[in-house]
């Protein structure tokens, strides 16, 4: 049996297509507004004291990386467990759609902030 079959649920596509559009929005915002970021940017600020994390447009594109990497062990996951146990294959493919809408607030903070 395939593992392409854990995304024939309506569930799991819906959750999925939902991760993948947050991230790709999320990372076109970053592409096209890229050029008119300042060369340091706030990556980190606390209400108290202010900015604290400094960094320039890469540290955004190795959140980004970091998060997609993390969406795709998920999805390798969800699928190895599918036959298993399909209640861990369901979480695995619901975290990644968190993961994906925690990338977009990040990234929208991040470019709001900047």
């Amino acid at each position: 049996m395939s593992g392409m079959t854990l995304f024939r649920s309506r569930v799991v596509q819906a959750l999925t297509v939902l991760a993948v559009l947050l991230t790709l929005v999320g990372v076109l915002r970053v592409y096209f507004l890229q050029d008119v970021l300042p060369p340091q940017l706030i990556i980190h600020f606390d209400a108290f004291r202010g900015a604290d994390f400094f960094g320039d447009i890469t540290d955004v594109w190795w959140i980004s990386a970091l998060a997609v990497g993390m969406m795709a062990l998920n999805a390798a996951l969800a699928v190895a467990f599918f036959h298993r146990e399909r209640i861990i294959s369901y979480l695995l493919v619901g975290t990644n759609t968190l993961l994906a809408l925690l990338l977009f607030i990040a990234l929208s903070t991040i470019l709001s902030v900047n």
